[in-house]
């Protein structure tokens, strides 16, 4: 939910969501008193069902569900806001789920971030300028969050790391947060919020 609080939304911004399944982070923007529009993407159509599900019975009038790779996103327009909440490695779940210390390896991390670098490069251009990026995952390797923040912004000149402020204890270096169980009792997250210049 860090992500969402993070992106910092104005009343009628127009967010893309490009990971947006099971739709916690997307109905959480919409159900804040936000009369802007919401573009919740997710390939999986399994997942999708879900997300459809979570944002009709929340009543959210303002989402569209579309159906592409976060990849490669039609460039329709561009956005005040995209929040990339990417797939990762998930090894900061492990306190509910056991099995992901069985199936985690390095090698995986690092392929996992090849899509990310992938998918945030993507994202990033669909920002409209002086619009914000955040980029978030629920794992721990500096493979899929500092490395990723650091390869958009050796690509992309007008890409600029913002502080994130938001009333949380956490660990903040130059790239965002991270959050561990011992700081809020929670699972792990890494939030980074980059602005397009």
């Amino acid at each position: 939910m860090l992500a969402a609080e993070a992106l910092d939304i104005a009343n009628n911004d127009v967010v893309l969501d490009l990971c947006a399944a099971p739709g916690s982070k997307t109905t959480q923007v919409a159900i804040k008193n936000f009369s802007g529009t919401i573009v919740a993407n997710e390939l999986n159509l399994k997942r999708a069902q879900a997300l459809i599900a979570n944002v009709s019975r929340l009543g959210i009038m303002n989402c569209i569900i579309t159906n592409y790779d976060a990849c490669k996103f039609p460039d329709l327009f561009k956005f005040d806001r995209v929040l990339l909440d990417a797939p990762c490695s998930s090894l900061g779940t492990s306190r509910k789920n056991k099995e992901i210390l069985k199936t985690w390896g390095y090698k995986f991390s690092l392929a996992v971030s090849k899509v990310q670098k992938k998918m945030i490069l993507d994202a990033f251009s669909h920002l409209k300028k002086g619009g914000i990026l955040v980029y978030s995952t629920c794992t721990t390797p500096t493979e899929e969050n500092e490395d990723v923040i650091k390869f958009l912004i050796n690509n992309r000149s007008d890409a600029e790391v913002e502080k994130i402020d938001l009333k949380v204890n956490c660990e903040k270096n130059e790239y965002g947060i991270r959050v561990y169980p011992w700081h809020n009792d929670t699972e792990t997250a890494f939030v980074s919020k980059i602005r397009k210049k």
